[in-house]
C-alpha cells in the first residue's frame, strides 16, 4: 500500500465513524426524525464512496426501527 493508498483508507475510515456517530447520536434518544435520516444519508453521500460497512450501518438503524427498538417521527 503506496502513500496516497493509506491517506485514503484513513480518511474513509474517519469518514464511516463520524457517519457511525451520527447514527448513534440519532438513535440515543430512542427515535428517529427524518430530519436525522436525511443528515445521515447526506453524510454518507458527501463521503464520495458509499463503502458496504456503511451501508450495513444503516441497514441495522433501519432493522432497529423495524424492529421496534426505535421510532420513526416523521413530524419535522
Amino acid at each position: 500500500m503506496n502513500i496516497e493508498q493509506l491517506s485514503a483508507h484513513r480518511a474513509m475510515i474517519s469518514t464511516y465513524q463520524k457517519i457511525e456517530a451520527l447514527m448513534v447520536q440519532a438513535a440515543s434518544d430512542g427515535q428517529i426524525t427524518h430530519a436525522e435520516e436525511t443528515s445521515i444519508k447526506a453524510a454518507m453521500l458527501r463521503s464520495g464512496q458509499i463503502t458496504p460497512g456503511m451501508c450495513r450501518l444503516f441497514r441495522l438503524l433501519q432493522e432497529r426501527v423495524w424492529d421496534g427498538e426505535l421510532s420513526l417521527d416523521e413530524q419535522d
